[in-house]
């Protein structure tokens, strides 16, 4: 099935029982721990009526056990889970009036599409005439009706992939829960499932929690994005204000590739001051550039700049001068990808620069641009927090 005819027929209407059924889910101090370790430390969330909401961090960072928490298939140490008005933490899985969609499919082998689809609402002992209107909707909806009567295995894994969002959408929940659900198909198709799964919450408006690895899931899906890191909650906020403004330095590096440069402002080579910051000038062959530096309590700063941020020539004052010497050229078509080191106030590291594909750098080769000073981020080195 055709991506294009996917998107044709999901802008008509669609409805399962002409009502739309949405919930806010509220989470308070919540904590789980296994066997004295404690993964779940603490976190307090505001996901809001029909908002699609990424959770996003590594492996074992606690995301999914935050969802599997929201579903009931695990028992919060402490913490209060809400759904819609109800406070559901000692209600079972069953009642909580919520759809999963797993990173495997989860699907019934033995069963045919039409029957997979169908087997949570016969377990509700549904009217069979309602079960085959909702399942024949939802087949539309998906592009699967001409497939309703395959088993699993004679279906590609985008397809599957598709059953078992539609297993979840034919139940009408008031919430979706998908963890992981793009991860075992091929770069390409997870492309086509973003688009998929992002245009069916556009229709069904269904509050959604979506668990990822992924940092182009989140940013590409996420009506806001919570990122995670051992346990804790480093940032809740909308894709392109956690990718230009990351909380710390964890978000900096894990939402997106950063450029770090980390330097004791003792040993700048400073050329002024005035309250609550510093200037110091940074030279690379000759070339001089001066520039404020918000001045952390520790002394220790981490300056941070997107590795697309550059300048081929400088555009206004308050740009900074900076040259690579490159190591290693990747060509893309679209850019090109600049592998050197940087080196200011003495401080030497890894670096990668994007340029347009026209530009060409060559390797043992000293090349040139700015940055605006405007693209530049300050963190304190020790606490890892972001200088505002």
């Amino acid at each position: 099935m055709s991506l294009w005819y996917f998107l044709l027929i999901v802008k008509t209407d669609f409805s399962i029982d002409n009502q739309t059924i949405m919930a806010r889910v509220i989470l308070d101090q919540l904590r789980k721990s296994f066997d004295q370790q404690e993964i779940v430390k603490g976190i307090s969330l505001d996901i809001h009526d029909g908002e699609f909401v990424v959770f996003v961090g590594p492996s074992g960072c606690g995301k999914t056990t935050v969802l599997r928490m929201i579903a009931g298939l695990e028992t919060p140490t402490q913490g209060k889970i809400q759904i819609g008005d109800s406070v559901v933490n000692d209600i079972p899985p069953k009642d909580r009036d919520i759809a999963m969609v797993f990173q495997n499919y989860a699907l019934y082998p033995h069963m045919n599409v039409f029957d997979n689809l169908s087997f949570g609402l016969k377990m509700r002992q549904m009217p069979k005439n309602e079960i085959n209107t909702r399942v024949q909707t939802v087949a539309q909806t998906l592009g699967l009706s001409e497939l309703l009567q395959r088993k699993p295995k004679q279906l590609s894994g985008g397809q599957r992939q598709r059953v078992a969002l539609g297993r979840a959408i034919v139940r009408n929940p008031k919430v979706f829960l998908m963890d992981e659900p793009l991860s075992n198909l091929d770069a390409k198709l997870r492309v086509q499932m973003r688009l998929e799964i992002t245009e069916l919450h556009q229709r069904l408006k269904t509050t959604t929690l979506y668990v990822t690895h992924d940092q182009v899931e989140a940013m590409t899906m996420g009506q806001r994005i919570v990122v995670f890191h051992q346990g804790v909650i480093q940032q809740v906020d909308v894709p392109l204000t956690i990718y230009n403004q990351p909380a710390n330095l964890f978000v900096a590096g894990f939402m997106g590739q950063m450029n770090c440069l980390q330097t004791d402002l003792s040993a700048a080579n400073q050329v002024g001051s005035q309250a609550g910051s510093i200037e110091i000038q940074a030279v690379q062959d000759d070339r001089a550039s001066v520039f404020s530096i918000p001045l952390p309590a520790t002394g220790n700063i981490t300056m941070a700049i997107r590795p697309e941020h550059v300048l081929l020539n400088p555009s206004q004052a308050d740009s900074l001068a900076v040259s690579v010497m490159p190591q290693r050229i990747e060509t893309l078509g679209s850019e090109t990808w600049i592998h050197g080191h940087w080196s200011v106030c003495g401080q030497s590291q890894p670096v990668l620069w994007r340029v347009p594909s026209e530009v060409n750098p060559t390797v043992g080769e000293r090349f040139h641009f700015w940055i605006e000073a405007r693209h530049l981020l300050w963190f304190d080195t020790n606490t890892g927090l972001r200088i505002r």
